[in-house]
């Protein structure tokens, strides 16, 4: 269905109700966010251990749980993200929940960074830095990384015929 086809959405008419239709995602916007969110989450993913191991010394071992922390973290994420999105729909867009969830991912990123930067500042920091800075980034990071793609993957194929 395409978006001239769509009735006005209730939404207007009665700002609590959820719209019934909806204009569908262009397919090179859905592929343009797709492709540079999976290069964004692949230099996450393979430099978070990097760092782990240089920065913050972390040992094969605890790289190897940090591992496991984004693996199960990621899970409950995209558990809640359906839910969440249904109790949302009245205040924010789909559109919108990703986009807020991508600039906090973003910013999330900077936590270890900035926790040094003040622990240093402070005179608090000491070798090896404190770890703690990643695993809060990678458990956080991790369960809203698993909250952006079924939305991405709903924006790709919702109201989509095979054929598209």
């Amino acid at each position: 269905m395409s978006a001239t086809a769509c009735p006005p959405p209730p939404s207007l008419i009665n700002p609590m109700a959820p719209p019934t239709c909806a204009a569908l995602t262009p397919l090179s916007a859905v592929l343009t966010f797709t492709i540079l969110n999976t290069v964004g989450s692949a230099v996450v993913y393979s430099g978070v251990f990097a760092l782990a191991e240089r920065v913050y010394a972390f040992t094969t071992a605890q790289n190897f749980t940090l591992g496991v922390v984004y693996g199960l973290a990621y899970i409950p994420g995209a558990l809640a993200i359906g839910p969440l999105q249904r109790r949302l729909a009245h205040v924010l867009s789909p559109r919108a929940v990703l986009a807020g969830i991508t600039v906090f991912l973003a910013m999330l990123c900077y936590l270890p960074i900035a926790t040094t930067a003040i622990l240093e500042s402070s005179g608090e920091q000491n070798q090896p830095r404190d770890q703690w800075p990643m695993w809060v980034m990678v458990a956080i990071y991790s369960f809203f990384s698993g909250m952006v793609w079924p939305l991405v993957e709903s924006f790709l194929s919702g109201g989509r015929s095979e054929r598209d």
